[in-house]
């Protein structure tokens, strides 16, 4: 099948992946031979949605078919996911040098969502990938943000929410107040544990874990520098609330949950200046 945008794309007639979203097919862009991946998203999913005047970081085109399927063309990007990388190393912990050079192009990708206006939407290490040498120490030679399906103009990000580094204002439903804080958020939880070399929240039931997310403020670890440490926890700042926040009312949460993100970070250069200065 061949799709035409700004490029046209052949597409392969077998899937290699499908989520709630749609599903996935690997591609290549006949008019520069680039490898690419084509989602086709369900159309329930977009409904009243109009393509944006800036596309998505890290798409390369959006093409809406005559049916109301929707293609997302992105490039190919071949690599090891962030979860596996770092268990490449012993306790899982990452030499300070390789841990500098993730978060800094963690933040350039991200830095490009923020200028579009967009945000991904669910920052984790499995949604970082990264191309390395396994002749030179790892040395880190490129990295991507993948997996887009929830990647939204700032406001209007989609379900679902991904345990452990989603903010509590997604995970009760207040997608309005997602904005380049929420990435951040998600950032800061995944740096807290490529310094420590574990998962930041554990559970034996999801539930549990869900109640922590929105409840438990993050911790200090003896890894972690003082100075280190208020920056995460100036990103990651959430409501105290007096009772379960699905008891309260949604103006009431609204209210608390406007009150914290404004303590946060709020542009990818303000954190990326505080975090370096810190670190170094």
């Amino acid at each position: 099948m061949i799709l035409e945008g700004k490029y046209r794309y052949l597409m392969d007639d077998k899937p290699i992946g499908h989520s709630s979203f749609g599903i996935t097919f690997r591609g290549t862009c006949l008019e520069t031979g680039d490898k690419v991946k084509i989602k086709i998203r369900k159309p329930e999913r977009f409904q009243n949605w109009k393509v944006p005047e800036i596309l998505c970081p890290n798409y390369r085109d959006f093409i809406q078919g005559p049916d109301g399927q929707l293609f997302l063309v992105e490039e190919f990007f071949e690599g090891l996911d962030l979860k596996s990388y770092v268990r490449l190393f012993k306790n899982y912990r990452l030499p300070p040098e390789i841990l500098k050079i993730i978060v800094k192009l963690v933040l350039l990708e991200l830095e490009k969502f923020e200028k579009a206006g967009w945000v991904h939407g669910d920052i984790k290490p499995s949604n970082i990938i990264l191309q390395y040498s396994d002749k030179n120490n790892n040395e880190i030679l490129g990295l991507r943000l993948i997996d887009l399906d929830t990647a939204a103009p700032a406001g209007k990000r989609l379900a679902p929410y991904s345990f452990v580094y989603s903010p509590p204002e997604l995970i009760l439903g207040h997608h309005e107040l997602y904005g380049i804080h929420g990435d951040l958020y998600s950032l800061a939880i995944v740096i807290w544990e490529l310094f420590v070399g574990k998962t930041y929240l554990n559970a034996d039931h999801p539930a549990l874990l869900l109640q922590l997310q929105m409840s438990r403020p993050l911790c200090h670890h003896k890894n972690i520098s003082h100075a280190m440490f208020e920056v995460l926890k100036k990103a990651t700042q959430i409501p105290t609330f007096g009772r379960p926040p699905q008891t309260i009312s949604a103006s009431e949460r609204i209210q608390a949950f406007k009150e914290a993100i404004y303590q946060r970070y709020h542009h990818v250069d303000t954190f990326r200046n505080d975090f370096f200065n810190v670190l170094d």
